[in-house]
């Protein structure tokens, strides 16, 4: 990979990687600080280029902490500021910056600059391959829409295991499959349930949560809070015929970041679908799962309001980002405003937001596999066309992943 960017300016960040996508680079960009540091050394980049007023870390220190660890040492570092005074040129170089770009910045001055390190640096700019032993696990039990009532392919769930914990990522049809062998004996007795709303589909696997009948066993449930405790109804409901023997605990959410363990990292977000939905991000060790089922992006005439640029923070440089791609994007147009999205617009949201992996789901169950197909394919070659090292895949029933 040639470049890593941490620029917490949308507007100066998407031109930088305009800039470097029209040059065909490998390049990941961040809005904030907080992980630089590990991001690099899990990237391994030729050059660095940061702003110096950062969120969670700043440029400087940046630049100062990647100099002094002999992992990164070696890692060209572009300071780019507005604050273009001596004093700050003097201080980037006592930090160990080998550039400073004063802002506003021409395009032919990035170019050269970055041509000149990428000399410098040496190499063939390659992304090596990371050979971190896998800690998070991931599966797919079901994933395509329906009404959760009539027959069809398994509905929405998803199985994490982090360590020794399982997460559970929304309780539709699927959850049966999963739920079918006794609990696994290697892993914690403590089960998280986290379910994105409430929606049949993504309800009617609890009536086969056998699970919750096996005594010693604990569950907790999560979901979006509202004043109708539509969370404690849900639960209540689909386990009232299964013999609930296991402890079980409700816990409603809003829009937040909080840590269930010192290593996992859970955030929450809402998303745009008729009631309140919200999507996950799950953070273990380096990796991050986004899970994002339900939700309709904005685009061209229909943007009124902030809500694509937090989901760009949100997704940004997730390992996996599932994502609701529930219509095919010659069926869009008829069925926009229904809360849910296509390929070709979350393809262009995860290639900005330097995703891995973005994996479409909540495919329409009367989609057949040769449609779904082509649909990939072109996907794949959009995905292509923005030169970015995000992989589209389709999220089906029997999907599984390693980080």
């Amino acid at each position: 990979m040639e470049a890593v960017v941490f620029e917490d300016d949308l507007i100066i960040s998407e031109l930088i990687s305009t800039i470097l996508r029209d040059h065909g680079w490998k390049f990941r960009t961040f809005l904030e600080g907080a992980d630089a540091v590990g991001s690099v050394k899990r990237l391994r980049p030729k050059i660095v280029l940061t702003d110096i007023m950062m969120p969670g870390m700043d440029g400087l220190s940046i630049c100062k902490a990647l100099k002094s660890d002999p992992a990164t040492k070696d890692t060209k570092i572009v300071i780019l500021s507005a604050r273009a005074y001596p004093e700050d040129k003097e201080e980037a170089t006592k930090c160990g910056a080998d550039a400073f770009l004063p802002k506003p910045f021409s395009p032919p001055d990035l170019i050269e600059l970055v041509r000149k390190l990428l000399t410098e640096a040496g190499g063939d700019g390659e992304e090596k391959p990371r050979v971190d032993k896998p800690v998070l696990s991931a599966s797919i039990w079901g994933s395509r829409s329906g009404d959760g009532k009539t027959p069809g392919p398994a509905t929405s769930c998803v199985s994490l295991t982090l360590g020794d914990k399982l997460f559970i990522l929304d309780a539709g049809s699927g959850l049966e499959r999963l739920a079918a062998s006794p609990f696994p004996g290697n892993l914690a007795k403590e089960v998280h349930v986290l379910l994105t709303h409430f929606h049949p589909d993504h309800l009617s696997g609890l009536p086969k949560l056998k699970w919750a009948a096996e005594a010693g066993l604990s569950i907790k449930f999560l979901g979006p809070k509202d004043a109708s405790d539509t969370l404690v109804r849900a639960v209540q409901t689909g386990l009232a015929g299964v013999g609930v023997k296991a402890a079980v605990q409700l816990f409603g959410l809003v829009e937040s970041t909080f840590k269930l363990t010192p290593q996992i990292t859970i955030k929450a977000l809402l998303t745009k679908h008729p009631g309140n939905t919200l999507a996950y991000r799950i953070e273990y060790q380096g990796r991050s799962f986004v899970y994002c089922p339900d939700n309709e992006i904005e685009s061209g005439n229909d943007v009124q309001s902030d809500h694509q640029d937090r989901l760009l923070r949100f997704f940004q440089d997730a390992d996996v980002l599932l994502h609701d791609a529930r219509f095919l994007d010659e069926d869009f147009g008829t069925r926009s405003g229904a809360g849910h999205s296509c390929p070709g617009a979350i393809v262009d949201l995860a290639a900005k937001a330097g995703v891995r992996s973005l994996v479409l789901f909540h495919l329409d169950a009367s989609y057949p596999k040769e449609k779904l197909d082509a649909a990939l394919e072109r996907a794949k070659k959009a995905m292509q066309g923005l030169s970015a090292d995000t992989t589209v895949e389709l999220g089906l029933e029997g999907w599984t992943r390693q980080l």
